[in-house]
Parts: C-alpha cells; sequence; structure tokens
C-alpha cells in the first residue's frame, strides 16, 4: 500500500490575477501564479517507497495532491511496471471515473550549464508526449515554455493527443531538472474531457492533476 498522509499545506492554485501567456495557437494560457492553505494527499517516493515496490529512487520526491470536491484521489505504484507513481482523480463511486491522472516517471540529464540542461529538458518533454501518445500521428504540441516548479527550473509542454478509444486528451508535461544530479524527473498530467469539462487546453491547469503537478518537489537530505 502507498504510504500517504491528509495534511494541510501551502499549495499552488489557480489565481483570477494570472497573467495570460500566448500559445502556439495563439490562445491565451494561464498557469497558477498563488498559494493556498488547503488539505492535500501527500505522497512520498523516496528510499522506503523503493523498498516497498521493489525500485531503485535515485531522486525523491513528494506530491502534494490538493483534495477536490466531489472527487476522491488514489494511487498506483509502477503502472504499466513504469516506475515511479501515477495518481487519479476519480468519481467517488465504484466506477471510478477518471477527471485527471498525474503520473510521475524518471528521467536523466547531465550536469552541464543550466540553459543546456534546460533545452534538454525541453526535448525530453516531447519525447514524453510521444510515449504517453498511443497515436503518434494524434500527438500535437500546443505550446512550450519555461517554468518554475517548486522554485526549480523546469521545461513545460501543453498538448493533445487522441487516446485508444478515440477521446482527445490533454497533456502537460514538465520535465524538472534536479539541481545537483544528473537523475530526476518528468511529472505528466492528462486530463479528461468526458469527466473533467475540458474543452480547451489551457483548461488542463484546473484539474486536480495539475495542480498536484505544480505541488511536486524533490526531497532533499
Amino acid at each position: 500500500m502507498i504510504r500517504r498522509a491528509a495534511i494541510a499545506v501551502l499549495c499552488a492554485c489557480l489565481s483570477t490575477a494570472a497573467t495570460a501567456q500566448q500559445g502556439a495557437d495563439g490562445a491565451g494560457v494561464s498557469a497558477p501564479s498563488s498559494e493556498e492553505a488547503v488539505i492535500a494527499e501527500t505522497f512520498l517516493v523516496d528510499a522506503d517507497f523503493g523498498a516497498q515496490f521493489d525500485l531503485e529512487v535515485p531522486a525523491p520526491f513528494r506530491i502534494n495532491a490538493p483534495r477536490r470536491e466531489g472527487q476522491q484521489i488514489g494511487a498506483s505504484a509502477k503502472p504499466d511496471d513504469i516506475p515511479f507513481i501515477k495518481v487519479f482523480y476519480t468519481t467517488p463511486d465504484e466506477e471510478r471515473l477518471v477527471f485527471s491522472s498525474l503520473q510521475v516517471i524518471g528521467m536523466r540529464i547531465d550536469m552541464v550549464s543550466p540553459p543546456d540542461r534546460l533545452r534538454v529538458a525541453h526535448s525530453l518533454s516531447v519525447d514524453t508526449l510521444r510515449l504517453v501518445a498511443p497515436d503518434l500521428d494524434t500527438a500535437r504540441v500546443n505550446l512550450q515554455r519555461d517554468v518554475v516548479i517548486q522554485g526549480l527550473a523546469a521545461a513545460e509542454l501543453l498538448g493533445t493527443f487522441v487516446n485508444a478509444d478515440g477521446d482527445t486528451l490533454v497533456v502537460r508535461i514538465v520535465t524538472i531538472p534536479h539541481p545537483t544530479q544528473a537523475e530526476g524527473i518528468v511529472a505528466i498530467a492528462v486530463g479528461h474531457p468526458q469527466q473533467g469539462g475540458i474543452q480547451r487546453v489551457d483548461d488542463i491547469f484546473r484539474t486536480g492533476a495539475s495542480l498536484a503537478l505544480q505541488n511536486v518537489s524533490y526531497l532533499w537530505e
């Protein structure tokens, strides 16, 4: 069973004062720009997690997943045998229909200069979109930009792809270089239009998974 705790934490949240930025398609894209105290489910992916699920965790991290009204938070370790974890926001009934999901996987970027590492991070974000899209022909990149996640420079990609059921899903991929080592993580938030009410790309920021992504942070010794 994955260790989790419900605690009150300062989480990045949506703000009406968020600055709209232009996407590749010319649409305004807004991001979280403030913090507030909320109840969040905290998932620790560290040495104990690795021992429990027979994984090496070279870059330990935590996810603070803010609770959403009418949604249930669950998690799976090694989904499809891919380290490390996937967090789901679902309906609270037996069907467990998915509103959104956040998967965090490992990556490696050599310890070159910070600008070079960020350029590599952007390439990895594109590679990750190709991995999550069942059909590469349906994968679309709407926007790439530099962002800051919990004080660290990161590479963000917003895009879409069509899943096996023919639904167009919105994805937010953020590659977060670790500041002191080559091993790091990529966070992948996916919004599901049928349950999540997603109509445009920047609606991804309003999903539980994207808010949880904004609150992913490395664990320091």
